[in-house]
Parts: structure tokens; sequence; C-alpha cells
């Protein structure tokens, strides 16, 4: 009998929350680069698209789509920015909550923390930290060794509620509230356009020629030039005639 499944996230748009520090992964208005932690306002910048990639997912910013979460430096305490370039991230689940994961660099332990492990002041940086933890020991002859060993329960600042989004209730942008506007002024489709007073024509009534009777030679000879006039006699025959 097969054990449990290990959990994976969905695709999905999703609000990342720190777990310490109780803010929001941002995009940042300042520079429209930097991640930063600020207060929960499940705004568009607060919106993160995860999409399939490789072994992982690459993360997308929903405010701006050409932009991914990403680093310019693989080193402890690096600043976590959006670029144009996506990276297949590692999302681990947490053990103790389904809706808790680690969001690591790939091969590697390196992941996604708070500055200041997790502090809940705004404008904190997202910082790419180490999920090792060092320990100096001393050994024979005075010698000190360095030991890196593993976490087995990651800090909590290393921690993110992802909590989903429904992509029908994202918060609008003013311009996009006034696109919506627009459209709602426009007739529904396949609706005729309502005409406005100054575009409807106004019908001459009928001529009432055809109740007088034919016209006369006069009348024929006054619309007609004389070169026209031969033609002009056949027209007054055939209509005597008739």
């Amino acid at each position: 009998m097969q054990g449990p499944q290990p959990r994976t996230l969905k695709p999905g748009v999703y609000l990342l929350n720190n777990q310490k520090g109780g803010t929001a992964a941002d995009l940042s208005g300042g520079d429209r680069r930097s991640l930063i932690g600020f207060p929960v306002h499940s705004g568009i910048n607060q919106q993160w698209r995860f999409n399939p990639s490789g072994a992982g997912f690459s993360i997308q910013s929903v405010s701006d789509p050409d932009l991914y979460v990403s680093v310019e430096g693989l080193y402890q305490n690096v600043p976590v920015v959006a670029i144009p370039f996506p990276v297949s991230w590692v999302v681990e689940p947490d053990e103790s909550d389904a809706h808790v994961w680690r969001i690591l660099w790939p091969e590697s332990k390196l992941c996604l923390d708070l500055e200041g492990h997790g502090s809940s002041k705004p404008g904190a940086k997202v910082l790419l930290i180490s999920s090792y933890y060092t320990r100096a020991r001393v050994i024979n002859g005075g010698t000190v060794q360095v030991v890196l060993t593993e976490r087995k329960f990651f800090e909590t600042s290393q921690l993110w509620t992802l909590s989903a989004v429904d992509v029908y209730d994202v918060p609008r942008t003013p311009h996009q509230r006034s696109e919506e506007e627009t459209d709602a002024d426009s007739p529904p489709l396949g609706e005729p356009t309502k005409k406005r007073s100054d575009d409807i024509v106004t019908a001459k009534p009928p001529s009432s020629e055809g109740a007088r009777g034919p016209p006369t030679l006069k009348e024929y000879l006054a619309e007609y030039s004389w070169t026209a006039l031969p033609v002009a006699l056949v027209a007054l025959v055939v209509s005597l005639t008739s």
C-alpha cells in the first residue's frame, strides 16, 4: 500500500505572507524592482502568479507580468528582486500547515527570508538566506572547525503562507476602472448604436407630380436644353400616348 503523496502547490495567483513578520511580499512602488515586506492589503503588487517551470515554479508579478522573482547574485543575504528573466524556484511544503511553504533557490539551501529574520517593519527587504546554521567547535590543537548543520525545522521567517487569490476578485487599478466605465457606456455586442438627433435625416415629402398629370411641353423645354430637345419630344410623346 502506497503512503500519502507529497503535497504539491497548485498553479495560480497567491499572496505571500511571512509567518514571522506578518507582512506580505510586495513589489516596491518606489523602484518597481525590489521585493519588500509590507502590511497586507491584497493589491496587485502583492499578488504573484506561480507558473509550472521545470521541477518548480516561476513566480510572476501580477502588477507587471513582464517581471519575475529572481536575484542578481547567489550569496547569503542577497536582495530578492523582480526582473524580466524567470527562475524555476523550488516550493516545498511545511509539515506544520497545509498553507505554509518555503521557497528555495534551485539546487541550493538558500531560501526566501525577511530582513532582520522576519522584521515586521514596512519596507524590510526580502532576502535570500541560507537554511543552514553554523556551529563552531574546537578540536585538538586549538583548531576551530566550522560545521554547517541543516536545520530540521526552518526559521519562521523562512516560511510563507500562500493564500490563493480569486482572479475575479483582483482589485482593479484606476486605469482598469476607467476602461470598464467606458465599456459600460457602449451598447452591448449585437445591439445597434442609437442615432443622435443630429444624425437623423428628415425625409422629403413625396412629389405631387403623379397627381397633376404629365408635364407640358413648356415644362420639358424649361428643363432640357435645346440640344436635348429631340429626346424631350420623344419623352413627351411617349407620356401622352401611355
